[in-house]
């Protein structure tokens, strides 16, 4: 029943809109945020692999509070993601990029994972993994 329920909700909920801040950019503000992380190895410096590595997903929070992982093609909501634990649960009807950044050297790696407004580029949150 809840999978006919989301099914019938991602046909129907597609937007058009276009975001000012997605994917390269939003790596690009991702990068910086590394940079001034008060925990961070120095280290485990953001270098070129952290960048070519560096994972973007477009989350939408809906106003009824789910949230899914969005279509880059068409825009269309796709799949349920957990905002459990995150500060996207504090929005309704947003549009975010979920950017995952991994800093390594030799002996080891450490990533983070920032929630970005895809219309302002706003750092929301963060987290360390």
């Amino acid at each position: 029943m809840l999978a006919a329920a989301v099914f019938a909700y991602q046909q129907l909920t597609t937007s058009a809109k276009p975001f000012p801040v997605w994917k390269d950019e939003a790596i690009r503000i991702a990068l910086l945020e590394v940079d001034k992380e008060p925990r961070r190895y120095p280290d485990y410096l953001p270098n070129e692999k952290a960048t070519k590595e560096a994972k973007t997903e477009l989350i939408h929070v809906t106003d009824n509070g789910l949230s899914f992982v969005v279509d880059e093609e068409s825009l269309a909501d796709m799949w349920l993601y957990s905002a459990e634990g995150t500060p996207l649960n504090e929005y309704d009807d947003k549009y975010f990029c979920e950017v995952r950044v991994t800093t390594s050297t030799e002996l080891g790696e450490r990533g983070y994972w920032y929630w970005i407004d895809a219309d302002n580029g706003q750092v929301l949150g963060q987290s360390g993994y």
